[in-house]
């Protein structure tokens, strides 16, 4: 591998170890995408010494398309996917929607076992009487996957880091999005050994937009960019990145990632150091100051 210089962070106390750039694989499921193209960046990413690809059922194709791919990778690649939905004929969120989606996703990445499976943010009142978190624990029993996780925000996502079965949870964090970092639930988890898995940690590039997205979660954090007077200078992902990977409970960040050159980019960034602690107390102190209860995006 060229990967000399990824750093690796420790899940928690998991027992797994994670590249601090995560691949993520939320454009890989259409139908019309390059296969061979998506073959050729995997192999690429795994050079450069990514370990930890995201994944999700809802991510289209994504989940087979990983499996075909990854038969000739070595087995030491962390997978992370997510259930919940989505199994014809069962209701959603439910113990047997849980263990049919840990199947089916066994079947489409051709492991025996899982490493890390995510609820995928299920509301709280749904995490507390349905049983689901249950399910996913019996599956972690039977052998099924390692590590038991929940990615989400905000109430559910303390609801979740209250059981201890939970070994790693999965939430966003960016410049524009800070919120979990104040969360003390989220510190008591992280003292007891959770691991920490941020999605969005480029805040969906929204410094791109000239005027405000349609998408709603992107014109959220447009206006919240924006209410921010954050940079929108080319080395802006570069920044983001160096932010997140700053807060050293962080074991991996997940980015999305369909090209090589976006992938080069997101490696290079990863790869800076971590910012001056002065610096992360201005920016934080910054966002304090500005920042109206906005709560943590899905």
């Amino acid at each position: 591998r060229s990967g000399l210089s990824m750093q690796y962070r420790a899940l928690g106390n998991t027992g797994l170890m994670v590249s601090v750039l995560g691949l993520g694989t939320g454009e890989w499921g259409d139908p019309r995408a390059d296969e061979p193209q998506l073959e050729h960046l995997l192999a690429r990413a795994i050079d450069l010494g990514i370990t930890l690809i995201d994944t999700a059922p809802s991510y289209g194709l994504s989940e087979e398309r990983l499996g075909r791919m990854l038969a000739s990778q070595p087995q030491e690649l962390i997978l992370s996917t997510k259930v919940g939905y989505g199994i014809e004929g069962v209701p959603d969120w439910t113990p047997e929607c849980i263990r049919l989606g840990v199947d089916r996703a066994l079947r489409r990445l051709r492991r025996d076992c899982l490493d890390i499976v995510h609820l995928h943010s299920c509301p709280a009142h749904t995490l507390e009487c349905n049983g689901v978190l249950d399910a996913l624990h019996e599956a972690r029993e039977a052998g099924k996957i390692r590590v038991v996780a929940y990615s989400g925000e905000n109430e559910a996502l303390d609801l979740a880091l209250r059981d201890m079965r939970v070994g790693s949870v999965m939430s966003s964090l960016n410049l524009c999005d800070q919120r979990v970092l104040d969360n003390p639930r989220l510190q008591e988890g992280l003292a007891r050994g959770c691991g920490w898995l941020v999605k969005r940690p480029l805040c969906n590039a929204v410094w791109r937009h000239a005027e405000c997205p349609q998408r709603p979660d992107l014109a959220e954090y447009w206006r919240r960019w924006h209410a921010l007077s954050l940079p929108t200078a080319p080395d802006t992902a570069a920044l983001a990145m160096r932010f997140v990977l700053s807060c050293s409970t962080v074991s991996s960040a997940v980015v999305g990632i369909g090209s090589e050159a976006h992938l080069l980019s997101c490696v290079a960034a990863a790869r800076e150091p971590a910012l001056e602690a002065d610096v992360m107390r201005d920016m934080r102190a910054h966002w304090h100051s500005v920042e109206q209860s906005w709560p943590g995006l899905i």
